[in-house]
C-alpha cells in the first residue's frame, strides 16, 4: 500500500519534469470539447512550476494530517474530499469559467 501511496504522490512531480505528458493531460477546453475527456480529470496532476507543485504538496499533507487524526472515518473523508474536489472542479471550470483555457493543479 505504501508504495502506491509514493507512487501516486511521485507521479506530479515527475509529470513536471517531462513537459509534453502535462501539456497532453492538462485541462485544455478545446481539446477536452474534442473528445479528450481525461483532461477533466488528469488535469490535476500537472502544475506549472516548482512552486505550485510545492504548494499543492503541502495543500495535501495538510488536509491528510488533519484527516488522519479522526482514524479510519477522516481517511474516508479524505478519499471523499479529494474525489469530490477531482470531479468538481473542472466541471465547475467548464460552466463558471468559459474563458479559462487551460489549467493545472488541484
Amino acid at each position: 500500500m505504501k508504495r502506491r501511496r509514493l507512487a501516486v504522490l511521485a507521479l506530479p512531480a515527475l509529470l513536471f519534469y517531462f513537459p509534453g505528458w502535462a501539456a497532453h493531460l492538462q485541462f485544455d477546453r478545446g481539446a477536452a470539447a474534442h473528445g479528450e475527456a481525461w483532461r477533466l480529470v488528469t488535469c490535476h496532476w500537472t502544475h506549472w512550476s516548482p512552486d505550485h507543485l510545492l504548494w499543492n504538496v503541502a495543500a495535501f499533507v495538510l488536509l491528510a494530517a488533519v484527516c488522519e487524526r479522526f482514524g479510519p472515518s477522516g481517511r474516508k473523508a479524505l478519499l471523499v474530499a479529494v474525489a469530490a474536489s477531482a470531479l468538481a472542479i473542472p466541471a465547475i471550470l467548464w460552466i463558471a469559467l468559459p474563458t479559462m483555457e487551460r489549467y493545472r493543479g488541484l
